[in-house]
């Protein structure tokens, strides 16, 4: 055609010039591309002319391409940075749900766990209870409540809420102090004297378990007296064996029995009232468990009978 026929012009005019060879050169380069684009295109013709919808498919895909950078920024570089932003949210929410996945069944596991931790704990409850409460029925017996009947009960609450899977147990010291009477909580109902002795009886069998270092009375022996008080002594005994006992008491009975016995009172400083403490010695106990006996510590009768009771006491209180 007319390119091969400029270049052999230009071959032969090369002869005579330099600039002119090159030039001829070059169209013989431009000559071979053209015939290399010329193959590629009817190598294209061939596919589309086997596939006439894979035109229509690029043009959708470059329809869909101009839609992109239109919405997400120009240049498919900001499309293709976008995409890659948009894939890790995508795996970092597939890990997300996988990780929920995980927790909900942990979270399964665990509810199940408490489930049958909170049986097992209701169980043993129950068990401890119909174990004090036959412990602390003995000791009534023992502190001239035979008739009495204690009861440790334990009940499962449902909540309300319905929030948890675990139910609340609830722990009440009942009682019937008589025959023929209905269980009744233990605070609404006894006496003082009563009171007294159920407290002790359940300290004295908590005392050989619990392993506290120190257990305080507060006048313990209310609404009591004669023999019973001297039973509510041997049980502060027994209990001391296992730990130190702090008995505040207007009982001679009851001071007469301790190792040690502290005097509180009262007295005027300094125009104000103040509380005193002080321990006693052999002389004093005597005296004080004379006056806690007759109210007359100066009397020789009632002296000799403390002195006797303190010499006789049960030691170790």
């Amino acid at each position: 055609g007319h390119l091969k026929r400029a270049i052999t012009e230009l071959e032969s005019a090369g002869r005579k010039s330099a600039r002119l060879k090159e030039l001829a050169e070059r169209a013989a380069l431009v000559q071979t591309s053209l015939r290399e684009i010329i193959f590629e295109l009817d190598r294209l013709q061939e596919k589309l002319d086997d596939r006439p919808e894979a035109l229509e498919e690029a043009n959708q895909r470059l329809i869909f391409l101009r839609r992109l950078q239109e919405k997400y920024g120009q240049g498919l570089d900001r499309v293709l940075a976008y995409a890659n932003q948009t894939r890790e949210e995508i795996e970092k929410i597939d890990a997300t749900e996988l990780e929920l996945r995980q927790l909900t069944e942990e979270r399964q596991d665990l509810s199940q766990a408490l489930v049958e931790a909170d049986f097992r704990l209701y169980n043993a409850r129950v068990h401890a209870a119909e174990h004090l409460s036959r412990a602390v029925n003995q000791e009534l017996s023992d502190l001239n409540m035979s008739d009495a009947v204690f009861e440790v009960s334990v009940e499962s609450i449902d909540r309300e809420d319905g929030r948890f899977l675990n139910k609340p147990h609830r722990v009440r010291f009942l009682i019937c102090p008589n025959p023929g009477e209905p269980m009744m909580p233990l605070v609404s109902i006894i006496s003082g004297g009563e009171a007294s002795r159920v407290l002790l009886a359940i300290k004295t069998v908590l005392a050989a378990v619990d392993r506290v270092s120190t257990i305080i009375f507060d006048e313990i022996d209310t609404g009591i007296s004669g023999k019973t008080t001297t039973m509510i002594a041997e049980k502060l005994t027994s209990i001391s064996r296992h730990a130190q006992v702090l008995c505040v008491t207007h009982s001679a009975q009851i001071a007469a029995v301790a190792d040690a016995h502290f005097l509180v009172g009262k007295e005027e400083k300094e125009g104000r009232t103040v509380m005193t403490v002080r321990q006693l010695n052999h002389e004093e106990r005597v005296a004080e468990v004379a006056r806690l006996l007759t109210g007359r510590p100066e009397d020789p009768s009632s002296l000799a009978l403390a002195s006797k009771m303190v010499k006789g006491g049960i030691p170790h209180v």
